[in-house]
């Protein structure tokens, strides 16, 4: 087995993890709390910012998700990988931060009327 099948297992696997912490969100199962789900000062002030707001955020990782799984499925085909092809894999799942300031960003642009008193 070439070592770089790691690269495309794990594409698989982070893809699927987000995709599974992403359900809960969707379904409105997750409370506000500090730990889990989309936190800022706007969507911990009430519920219902923090509810829609998660929502959003879920739909988005699991799209992530998506993408990094169906990045990962021709992957295999291409066997061994060349290095340079092993680090354009690993951009896909780097892209997280991107994916988490857009939230952060609709977030606040759709909900500041809130923050005003």
């Amino acid at each position: 087995m070439p070592p770089s099948v790691v690269v495309p297992i794990s594409l698989i696997v982070v893809g699927i993890v987000g995709i599974g912490l992403s359900i809960p969100m969707l379904l409105n199962r997750i409370p506000r709390n500090q730990v889990y789900g989309l936190r800022t000062k706007l969507t911990l002030s009430s519920d219902e910012i923090w509810y829609p707001a998660n929502r959003f955020a879920a739909k988005l990782l699991i799209a992530w998700g998506i993408v990094n799984v169906l990045i990962a499925i021709p992957a295999f085909r291409m066997l061994p990988l060349s290095d340079k092809a092993q680090f354009l894999l690993c951009l896909p799942p780097l892209s997280i931060g991107a994916i988490c300031l857009f939230g952060i960003r609709w977030v606040n642009k759709k909900y500041a009327r809130h923050t005003t008193k």
